[in-house]
């Protein structure tokens, strides 16, 4: 018997075990729950930290709409150019969230917050192609003048870097 469980643990040895469990602890009157990944090691869960409570079902479910639009426009482009570096590929492979942002700055708060019908006949009336091609091109003139040579994978993880690209792309 103990032999079967010494040869458990060599087996479980080295492996991460991700439990699903979920405890309810008190916290100074409140309650919260932990996700607990082993048994020395849990996060905190917390749904109003994940999800901001004013937002509504309707604008999220735009916002999806919205991004998966661009991601389409990024993946179209990307079969039109044939040279597979530089600039021009760079923002689309490792700048795509940041053009993502100001297409989105660019349609507002207020269109994503429409009713989820109303958003559909609006993102067709609204020239997305036309929006993420000078976001695009703006993004490439910005790194060509400002940062030429620079290696793009690094550029977009600097947050000064790349803020300076959306503000350039953004206005």
């Amino acid at each position: 018997m103990r032999g079967g469980k010494h040869k458990q643990k060599q087996k479980n040895r080295g492996q991460t075990t991700f439990s699903t469990r979920f405890q309810r602890a008190n916290n100074r009157g409140r309650t919260t729950d932990t996700f607990q990944f082993s048994k020395s090691w849990s996060v905190p869960y917390c749904p109003k930290a994940l999800f901001n409570p004013s937002t509504s079902g309707a604008k999220a479910f735009n916002a999806t709409v919205l991004l998966r639009e661009i991601e389409g426009w990024i993946d179209r482009k990307k079969l039109s150019i044939s040279k597979k570096s530089g600039a021009r590929w760079g923002v689309l492979v490792h700048g795509n969230r940041v053009l993502a942002a100001v297409v989105f700055k660019r349609v507002g708060p207020q269109k994503l917050s429409q009713p989820i019908s109303d958003f559909n006949s609006s993102i067709s009336s609204f020239d997305l192609d036309s929006v993420c091609e000078d976001v695009y091109k703006k993004m490439v003139s910005s790194i060509e003048t400002h940062y030429p040579g620079k290696f793009l994978a690094v550029l977009f993880k600097n947050p000064s870097m790349s803020k300076n690209v959306f503000d350039s792309a953004a206005t």
